[in-house]
């Protein structure tokens, strides 16, 4: 080997893609991986085969997913599967690592500014491909002849009692397994994506994921399933969320929604105004539709009070209250009820931050309670 050869030669131009692809995926996904040769910075702009890889294996096979996943599986699965049980969610190797890259608990809310640019993995290009008539989700919807509602139906149907008996972790374990595939599918993977963008903020993404799979399924925008199918493909694990769901479930006797309605909720329970918008861009009627299913349904509106004091922003409360009364939501005027938090002059006390208290007192309780209270002078 000359002189100038050895001086050419590094570890990484010595080590077989094959070997690469297997060490990369060692890795955690984070954006500065391709900086750390030009070798993987080459594969990250220009590989994409090898890129698609990297990430199939990262989301699926990664084995540091498997201690997550049973934590998930017999820890907070299984506390939930005992005390609101109607709120259970699907598990499966996507949803693990979808959940481990958003807050866990409560008093965390999903970002209201757009952070696309920090996912390094499920780009934009990628969920292109996704979806692509080349894509594992597409290509999964043309072998499976099951109707999507069907296969939603189905997995779903695994975490619920069909013998009337109660719920409990350990005297139903078959209900608590992860789903166990190891590939894209359409059901449920493809709807996971579109919960995991609203969380996470990725607005862009997740009108990007809507407007693919509304293409891939045309009757999405109407049809309608029960919130006990449509809750378990949620990606949160927020008491109050859980709560809220399980009473939804239980008192307002299971109501069908359409998915686009149901995404709208999923955002007002984060207050993010913006991600019920990127919704409502991609379903042009899903506005009215929810502001309509809220004026029917209390408890929806108090568990979305129920979070409200997570709000540390006045204008992130104010924008959604004004967009949702500007879009078809009733102001009670007479029987002030101090359990519903639309009536004034309650709604400011569900606040758990001074300015958002102030704010609401402001905007919305003076101008409703003082009329009132001029008529007794």
């Amino acid at each position: 080997m000359t002189e100038s050869n050895d001086q050419n030669t590094t570890p990484f131009s010595l080590l077989a893609h094959e070997l690469l692809v297997d060490v990369l995926a060692l890795t955690h996904p984070r954006s500065t991986v391709p900086a750390t040769s030009t070798v993987t910075r080459c594969i990250a702009q220009e590989n994409t085969h090898l890129v698609r890889s990297w990430a199939h294996h990262i989301i699926f096979h990664a084995s540091q997913w498997s201690e997550v996943e049973d934590k998930l599986h017999f820890g907070a699965e299984a506390g939930f599967f005992e005390y609101d049980p109607a709120a259970r969610q699907l598990v499966s190797r996507l949803s693990t690592w979808l959940k481990t890259r958003l807050p866990n608990r409560s008093n965390h809310l999903a970002p209201t500014t757009q952070v696309q640019s920090s996912e390094p993995v499920l780009t934009a290009a990628y969920v292109d491909w996704l979806f692509s008539i080349h894509g594992p989700i597409h290509r999964d919807l043309g072998r499976n002849p099951t109707p999507w509602q069907a296969q939603l139906d189905t997995l779903c149907g695994l975490l619920h009692s069909e013998d009337g008996e109660d719920d409990y972790p350990f005297s139903h374990p078959d209900r608590l397994k992860p789903l166990p595939h190891r590939r894209w599918q359409l059901a449920p993977d493809a709807f996971q994506l579109s919960m995991y963008f609203a969380r996470a903020g990725h607005i862009g993404l997740l009108q990007q994921s809507l407007r693919h799979l509304l293409k891939l399924l045309p009757d999405l925008a109407l049809a309608e399933m029960p919130m006990s199918r449509w809750s378990q493909l949620m990606l949160d694990n927020r008491q109050h969320v859980r709560t809220t769901i399980n009473l939804l479930i239980d008192t307002s006797a299971d109501a069908a929604l359409a998915f686009p309605v149901f995404l709208c909720f999923v955002g007002a329970l984060d207050w993010s105004l913006p991600a019920i918008q990127a919704v409502a861009s991609v379903f042009p009627d899903a506005a009215l539709r929810f502001t309509s299913w809220l004026n029917t349904c209390d408890g929806a509106f108090r568990g979305i009070f129920d979070m409200l004091g997570a709000v540390i922003e006045p204008d992130r409360a104010l924008s959604l209250l004004d967009w949702m009364y500007a879009n078809g939501l009733e102001k009670r005027q007479v029987d002030v009820d101090p359990d519903d938090p639309r009536q004034a002059p309650f709604m400011a006390l569900s606040a758990g931050n001074a300015r958002v208290f102030g704010a609401l007192l402001t905007r919305f309780d003076v101008p409703f309670v003082w009329p009132q209270i001029a008529d007794t002078i």
